[in-house]
């Protein structure tokens, strides 16, 4: 089959590797792992790993029939779970009514589509032909930088790992000969890449070296794989998190996302040899004895030892002589920014030296000095360097060893505009500025502000530990401030404000959005950081602001103006009794995946969670005006735009934006009002507000008499509004606390005026998302248009 690598020694053939790397290093569990797609996906997905996103699962034959079809978003890819060679698999990038378009333009009819998982679920496509499983992902958007040499459908990018070194890696790019697929077996392009510049070496097509890439020519001079050292990383990771000692990461690039993992091969192919030409033999035995202690160090080898390939398109000329003048402005290139630094160019000196100040900024520092790569008037270059105090203007002083390939003209002058990029120290209070705008990979953002935000658990985290106790208290002295005491976990905090410090956004729509969410999961930290303490107060007004006096007057002409809903004597039913009526309402939304369940210890009488869940009170009872109002508040408002925001490619539309509770409890408040046929006039909201403003100014046991004797509130509700109020404080005696009840009132003005503008409330039903945020939401391509909406929209 390689023909053209006789030559090489080291050449790799299929015995030789499933003798030597697949049966010593990779076990038959691990391998099973990797067979499976879904088990793969939800694995690495858990461990940081950036996956597609999951939009349904079909195992059997009753499943297709009972399968939400029209639930599913416009950009998807249907597969087959344990499918190999990519078949089986069809992308779809639009959908109307029961048609369906694929990716190549084909028209697909929804019946033809049942056909084909039913061929997956028979295990057509499956490795042993055995029963398998069809599921829909997302559809990754071919990278800008891809999509020229690309015919129609998604390239990929195979990356080799051994022993935490990769070790080859090849772009495959569909052509119109393999009809838009990355398969090489049906005609599509490989081409090798250079580990330690991302650039492409040889092209090969149908196991020959060609000259340019069928019907887009060759590569561009400057072109280089965006995110390569990055896609490098995530293919060491997956080997050390699969315990897969020879393998091969299918890796996508994706327009916003940035790297995303495709699958992982226990069984990766040799025709990446062909694509380098280069013996992968030769290649596995030099790391054979070396020990690789991280995913980073193994990257950091296979620059060193398999990199420096010429790219195709250069011409057979002389290197290209640099020259450099006595001053220089570089690029300290670190793994995850490049920094601009003012250098200094010494011949008189042998090694090269760097401020001090930049010493904390790299890794594997050793007695006082660290290997680092820079960027020299356009040439790359790895050294060592040594750190001092240095007392000029400049940041890096460049000694005669690393500038022998360059000449040096003295009279070469920077403008007189350029300044070092760090501060110095008589500058302290400035903040550091560097000419560096990151490429962000917001898939994998979005993973780690999702992460933080399920660690956080607020409501948890300010919930005091002697809360039954202390209200026991209070229920026998009506006199008595209850004292409340918090569980905290210092270690957590300071993990959870490390992460969050380290998130990096940019200044796109989408990236604003995320930067946002980033701020507010910071305050939420520090708030829960100071439970307890009077620091809390300070973070809490931050999330959410005490209510300004003008609010008041707004909220007191909605509660004069108020036009009582005429309840009949309805009969009250009990909880099990509502559980059955939800249920019911559940059913006609076609939502299964969710529960009612019974719950004896809760504030609210009602309330759903992140897991599908929707709880309530088991001592609770309901009235029939009652339950309509709570199925239009959390089912037809909450419930719904969950599962909007499951359809995203990004978790943070189903866990919400940030301030996106502002949003969703206005927007539920609008709705019960609707439902209840009372709109706009009333705002049951607007008691509420004015009773959190009480609680927050006044002690637990004033603002309990307040309520109770002016307001009219039953005792259980100024109690229960006056615990929302107060917790996160040690001493309820105290004033303030946190206002987040106010929420429910502002969010509903804000979402009439939006009516009143002429505003669309479906809008509204992408995800869990804030009002404030739209504009910039209407601006991101990507986001799927919202399924589910109440029935009487």
């Amino acid at each position: 089959m390689l023909k053209k690598l006789k030559k090489y020694q080291g050449l790799l053939g299929i015995n030789a590797r499933n003798l030597k790397y697949i049966r010593p290093y990779n076990r038959r569990e691990a391998v099973k792992l990797a067979d499976s797609k879904l088990k793969t996906k939800h694995y690495l997905s858990a461990r940081n790993i950036p996956v597609p996103r999951l939009f349904g699962v079909i195992k059997s034959h009753d499943e297709i029939a009972n399968f939400d079809f029209g639930s599913l978003p416009q950009n998807i890819v249907l597969k087959p779970n344990r499918g190999l060679g990519g078949e089986g698999i069809i992308a779809f990038k639009s959908r109307k009514g029961k048609n369906f378009t694929t990716v190549g333009g084909r028209k697909i009819s929804l019946e033809e589509i049942k056909a084909h998982i039913t061929d997956i679920v028979d295990g057509r496509y499956s490795i042993n032909n055995t029963p398998d499983i069809a599921f829909f992902e997302q559809r990754i958007i071919n990278h800008p930088d891809l999509e020229k040499y690309s015919y129609k459908g998604l390239p990929d990018i195979r990356i080799i790992v051994y022993n935490l070194v990769p070790v080859m890696a090849m772009l495959r790019l569909p052509t119109r000969q393999s009809e838009g697929k990355a398969n090489l077996a049906q005609g599509a392009v490989g081409v090798g890449i250079d580990l330690s510049t991302g650039k492409p070496t040889y092209i090969s097509l149908k196991n020959k070296i060609v000259k340019e890439i069928p019907g887009a020519g060759k590569f561009d001079k400057d072109f280089r794989l965006p995110f390569f050292d990055e896609m490098l990383l995530i293919a060491s990771k997956c080997q050390i998190i699969t315990n897969l000692g020879y393998l091969a990461c299918d890796i996508a690039l994706d327009e916003t996302n940035g790297p995303i993992l495709l699958e992982v091969n226990a069984r990766a192919g040799l025709k990446v040899q062909l694509a380098n030409k280069a013996p992968l033999q030769k290649r596995l035995e030099q790391l054979r004895d070396i020990k690789v202690s991280t995913p980073e160090k193994g990257v950091r080898i296979a620059k060193d030892l398999f990199g420096k390939r010429e790219n195709i398109v250069v011409t057979k000329q002389s290197e290209k002589i640099h020259t450099i003048g006595l001053e220089e402005i570089i690029e300290l290139i670190l793994p995850n920014e490049k920094i601009v630094l003012k250098a200094k160019i010494d011949p008189e000196q042998e090694e090269s030296i760097i401020d001090r100040a930049f010493q904390d900024k790299l890794e594997n520092v050793n007695r006082n000095q660290a290997r680092v790569k820079i960027t020299l008037s356009d040439k790359r270059l790895q050294t060592i360097v040594r750190f001092k105090k240095l007392k000029t203007e400049h940041d890096m002083i460049i000694g005669k060893r690393d500038i022998k390939n360059f000449l040096i003209d003295v009279n070469k002058k920077l403008e007189s505009s350029t300044k070092s990029k760090l501060p110095k120290e008589a500058e302290k209070t400035k903040k550091k500025s560097y000419l560096y705008v990151p490429k962000i990979n917001f898939g994998q953002l979005d993973h780690e502000i999702s992460n933080i935000a399920k660690q956080i658990k607020m409501i948890k985290r300010i919930t005091p530990s002697n809360l039954y106790e202390e209200m026991a208290k209070f229920d026998k002295d009506k006199t008595y401030n209850p004292q409340f005491t918090y569980e905290t976990d210092e270690e957590l905090i300071v993990d959870l404000l490390k992460a969050i410090e380290n998130i990096k956004t940019d200044r796109s729509p989408l990236g604003t959005i995320f930067e946002d969410k980033r701020k507010e999961l910071y305050n939420m930290i520090r708030m829960i950081e100071h439970v307890g303490t009077s620091d809390f107060k300070i973070y809490a007004k931050k999330l959410f602001p005490a209510i300004k006096k003008q609010e008041i007057e707004v909220a007191k002409n909605y509660l004069k103006n108020q036009v009582k809903y005429a309840q009949k004597n309805e009969k009250m039913m009990t909880a099990k009794q509502a559980a059955k009526f939800f249920e019911s309402k559940l059913k006609q939304y076609e939502l299964k995946d969710w529960k009612v369940e019974l719950k004896d210890k809760m504030v609210s009488e009602c309330s759903v969670n992140k897991s599908n869940r929707l709880f309530i009170k088991s001592t609770a009872k309901f009235s029939e005006w009652r339950l309509n109002k709570l199925v239009a508040h959390e089912i037809e408002t909450h419930i719904l735009t969950a599962e909007n925001g499951k359809k995203q490619p990004y978790a943070l539309f189903q866990n919400g934006t940030a301030n996106y509770l502002e949003t969703q409890e206005g927007l539920a408040i609008y709705n019960q009002e609707l439902a209840l046929g009372i709109h706009p006039k009333n705002y049951f909201a607007s008691h509420t507000f004015i009773g959190t403003d009480i609680c927050f100014k006044n002690s637990f046991v004033d603002a309990f008499n307040i309520l109770v004797n002016n307001y009219k509130f039953t005792e259980t509700r100024a109690k229960t509004l006056c615990l929302k109020t107060k917790r996160g404080l040690h001493d309820t005696g105290e004033t303030g606390g946190i206002a987040k009840q106010a929420i429910y009132f502002r969010g509903a003005l804000k979402i009439d005026k939006f009516v009143k503008n002429g505003g669309d409330l479906k809008e509204l039903y992408v995800g869990k998302i804030s009002i404030d945020e739209l504009n910039n939401i209407k601006k991101i391509a990507s986001l799927n248009p919202p399924v589910h909406l109440p029935i009487w929209y």
